[in-house]
């Protein structure tokens, strides 16, 4: 009897584990795996990313994994005139500057959420770009962004970090100074989700050697 009751006891408290870790797929809590912000942030400078087709800017800036992820978003900063916002921005991620896209896509404005004054004028705005789960190893590749739409269609800028990264401008490989971005990630598989399938196992083995004995 006492048995069962601990055999009972195992799988409740194995799908209690497993049905607790459900949510951290449904709404998953996205983790930084890469921050380029530096002691230049939202004060020194900004780069354009504004404009299409002839005279357009595109910036591009370099981030390294150190192991497998699966990247879902990415923030980035930007300076505005007062009282404009982003509206959308093309984005991209490749292996090489400028090279091939991995995967590319649009992106709508969002946050908008204003987070310093740089120069007591400009508008430094926090912008979040929503990237298809792009799996990826270990490796160094590069962050692209170009076709910012705004508001008032006037300009766009990239704000400049002066952080680790390696970046470059509108297909020049003369470097530039590196912007403010964050490459964000899906957290790996909850640890209570695994521990909660080998506890099943466990209580199966148990029930396995009781009706054997």
């Amino acid at each position: 009897m006492k048995l069962k009751a601990g055999i009972s006891a195992i799988c409740l408290l194995a799908l209690g584990c497993a049905f607790a870790a459900v949510p951290a797929f449904a709404d998953p809590e996205y983790s930084v795996i890469y921050d380029n912000s530096g002691p230049g942030s939202y004060t020194t400078n900004a780069w354009s990313i504004f404009g299409s087709g002839v005279g357009a800017y595109t910036a591009t800036n370099s981030f390294t994994l150190y192991g497998g992820e699966v990247i879902d978003g990415a923030n980035f900063y930007a300076w505005f005139y007062p009282g404009d916002s982003l509206t959308s921005v093309d984005w991209s991620i490749s292996s090489t500057a400028f090279g091939t896209p991995i995967a590319s896509g649009t992106s709508v404005a969002g946050p908008n959420t204003q987070v310093a004054t740089a120069f007591g004028y400009y508008s430094v705005l926090e912008e979040t770009i929503l990237i298809p789960f792009v799996s990826l190893p270990a490796g160094t590749y590069w962050l692209q962004l170009s076709n910012a739409q705004d508001a008032y269609d006037t300009s766009v800028w990239w704000d400049e970090s002066d952080g680790s990264s390696t970046a470059y401008e509108s297909g020049s490989l003369a470097p530039i100074p590196s912007e403010t971005f964050q490459i964000l990630a899906t957290p790996e598989p909850s640890s209570f989700l695994l521990m909660g399938l080998g506890m099943l196992a466990l209580a199966g083995l148990a029930t396995r050697g009781k009706l054997l004995a």
